[in-house]
């Protein structure tokens, strides 16, 4: 379901609000707000309702409230003084007044749905708990979950969801596989995270770590701890499920599993290792022509042929680098590490870095946490001849900062300092 509006569209189904063909980042609670009050645009919707749809009953300051309110007018591009897609009626409630055009989507075939769902990984989130009585550790165990939430579900391959009962035990019947949770402790001007995931089945701790910012900061430390733990829970999702993948009878395997072993021998980084690689993400397209994750990755297989010197035809191979490149930006619009892996093989295969910058910022819109869609902008503006930008954004995606002595000793002669200044 689809409605347009002003120069907006609210996606019910991709969970995705465009402004002018913009993506717009929403925290959950301000999409859930928007999708109530349009779904409800012939009457006033009451502040009781809000309560109990939107915050599941829960009890909320006005300021909350309000504060949410203003975030959705904000993204629709209204204001509290204009009001002209979202109208308070003093002592009633909120109607949604701007024209709107409802659409419907046409519904896949169930083979398509089944195949969907199967490719993506439930996490539940559980609301983090307060360690002592300190006001603002409150505030941000409150909101930590749900800015959690809306990080992780921009991976097309996670199914996120909100466990809303604090101090429930997660299991198998909330229908997730992992549970995401944690603590908040706050101290002498500083904030610690303690962040766990679970095995939803066994209730075993799978990874823990510690996460500490400074509360002076304010919103910029809550927006920082959230990235690094997705920046690091991310991988360690990859790894569990290359590791539940790998355990999966051969005859039971979907496209997804294909592409997560794929991934496994990719990994060891061997010229035996990526060619197996490149079979297995053919056959994960042989089971599912549309899944966009085994062509960008197939692509990315060649990109690292060309690095490592061990392209057997090198004509042949670009042309089919590029090929999946193509598909991978086909079939995966709307995911961007598939976009970023088309990127880097449209650019580092194909040389076209005015196509590649475009795919990669694509990919940075719908993912703009993603440290490998930030690792493959730098080699994008690298091989534009923008060697300042290209060592700020490879930082940016790094596991570990990068030098300039060792960006220059890496990059050799396509390294130059801009104009009147340096890589330092």
């Amino acid at each position: 379901m689809r409605y347009r509006f002003i120069d907006c569209e609210l996606d019910i189904d991709r969970h995705e609000l465009r402004r002018a063909d913009v993506l717009i980042d929403l925290e959950p609670q301000v999409f859930e707000l928007l999708k109530v009050l349009i779904a409800n645009r012939q009457r006033v919707v009451t502040k009781e309702e809000l309560l109990a749809v939107v915050w599941k009953g829960r009890i909320v300051s006005d300021a909350a409230m309000t504060t949410r309110m203003n975030a959705a007018r904000c993204a629709v591009g209204d204001t509290g003084r204009e009001q002209r897609v979202i109208k308070t009626i003093r002592g009633k409630g909120f109607r949604f007044i701007a024209d709107t055009r409802q659409m419907e989507v046409g519904r896949p075939s169930s083979r398509s749905v089944s195949l969907v769902e199967s490719q993506r990984v439930a996490i539940g989130i559980v609301p983090f708990r307060c360690l002592g009585r300190v006001a603002a550790a409150q505030g941000i165990a409150d909101c930590m979950s749900e800015h959690l939430a809306l990080l992780l579900s921009k991976q097309t391959w996670l199914s996120v969801r909100t466990i809303e009962q604090e101090g429930a035990t997660p299991t198998l019947a909330h229908n997730v596989r992992y549970v995401l949770g944690g603590s908040v402790q706050v101290a002498v001007g500083h904030v610690r995270l303690i962040v766990r995931l679970i095995d939803a089945k066994t209730g075993a701790y799978l990874w823990a770590d510690r996460f500490e910012g400074a509360l002076a900061n304010g919103m910029r430390t809550h927006d920082r701890l959230a990235e690094k733990i997705v920046n690091v829970i991310s991988p360690t999702l990859e790894r569990l499920e290359i590791s539940h993948a790998r355990r999966e009878p051969d005859d039971a395997v979907d496209a997804r599993s294909l592409c997560l072993r794929g991934l496994e021998r990719l990994y060891n980084w061997t010229r035996v290792g990526i060619t197996d690689a490149i079979v297995l993400f053919q056959r994960a397209i042989e089971v599912n022509p549309e899944f966009a994750p085994a062509y960008g990755m197939a692509a990315y297989c060649y990109v690292q042929k060309q690095s490592y010197g061990w392209f057997s035809d090198r004509t042949a191979d670009i042309q089919e680098a590029t090929r999946l490149a193509q598909c991978a930006m086909q079939f995966g619009q709307d995911d961007p590490l598939v976009l970023a892996k088309a990127a880097h093989a449209i650019t580092m295969l194909a040389c076209d870095g005015d196509r590649g910058a475009t795919l990669i910022q694509q990919a940075l819109r719908h993912g703009r946490n993603l440290p490998a869609a930030w690792y493959v902008s730098g080699w994008v503006q690298l091989h534009l001849g923008r060697p300042a930008s290209a060592l700020a954004q490879l930082s940016r995606g790094a596991l570990k900062p990068i030098r300039p002595a060792h960006f220059q000793s890496v990059c050799g002669d396509r390294v130059r300092a801009p104009p009147g200044g340096s890589l330092r």
